[in-house]
């Protein structure tokens, strides 16, 4: 009898555990966002899932934006979903990210292009980059951190690390554990995937940076001067408020910044 009722105890306890594990789904570990209704919620290493964008205003409209970590310089790191309409260079020659062509014009142009209330957000972050490597040094791939609002992507924070070919600058992101996730369309071609810059320089090679295939889960090298798609990234406060509207994709209610 005794073993009887402690059978029944245990498939209770079984029962009851996958009940509760199917009702809370994947938004079941403890986080710092447990409601809706702050940016940190939609942090893709919060709870994993896919409800993690957010559509962020620019000049030409609201477009998506991939909520990737909250702990990316203590801040929420967002990453443009969508390739930007034009493939550009990184620089002239030279493979250095501070200062090169690519970093001008993600803290001006693009960054004007961001509605204003959008760009009063954006957070000054710290981000590690590393030195244009010189022909036959010795001591190439020193690292060091600038401050920027709008920046690139690493290699090490897509995943990819090779010693003596790239430096680690950052922490891998929990999103791009998925192959899938390292694809980038235009925002609208879901057909075909292009090639996107990180911000990472190849130390064995003073005119190369390193950039992700498109439709494949690899990266390999190219020429500063030759051209590829551009997604930038840059970081909000996490308490940000926000807020379901159905006024911004037909159809659909979407995560936006609350005015």
């Amino acid at each position: 009898m005794k073993k009887k009722v402690l059978k029944h105890s245990i498939l209770f306890i079984c029962i009851f555990i996958v009940s509760f594990g199917i009702m809370t789904g994947c938004r079941d570990k403890e986080s710092n966002y447990q409601s809706d209704d702050q940016l940190g919620y939609l942090a893709y290493d919060e709870y994993m899932d896919d409800e993690n964008l957010i559509y962020i205003e620019e000049k030409d409209g609201y477009h998506p934006y991939i909520v990737l970590t909250n702990y990316y310089d203590d801040k929420t790191l967002l990453l443009r979903k969508y390739l930007l309409g034009d493939f550009i260079r990184m620089n002239e020659y030279y493979a250095q990210y501070e200062g090169c062509e690519m970093d001008k014009y993600l803290n001006n142009e693009f960054l004007n292009s961001l509605s204003p209330a959008i760009q009063e957000k954006i957070q000054d972050t710290n981000i590690v980059v590393t030195e244009q490597a010189r022909q036959g040094a010795s001591d190439n791939g020193k690292t060091y951190t600038i401050n920027r609002k709008v920046f690139l992507l690493s290699s090490a924070e897509i995943g990819f690390t090779m010693k003596y070919v790239v430096q680690k600058e950052g922490k891998s992101l929990k999103y791009f554990k998925k192959d899938e996730n390292w694809f980038a369309y235009l925002e609208n071609d879901n057909t075909k995937g292009y090639p996107w810059w990180l911000r990472t320089n190849d130390i064995n090679s003073e005119s190369c940076f390193l950039f992700v295939a498109g439709d494949e889960p690899i990266t390999s090298r190219i020429n500063a001067f030759d051209t590829n798609g551009v997604r930038p990234a840059f970081c909000l406060d996490s308490n940000l408020e926000i807020e379901k509207t159905d006024q911004v994709v037909d159809g659909e209610e979407v995560y936006v910044l609350k005015d």
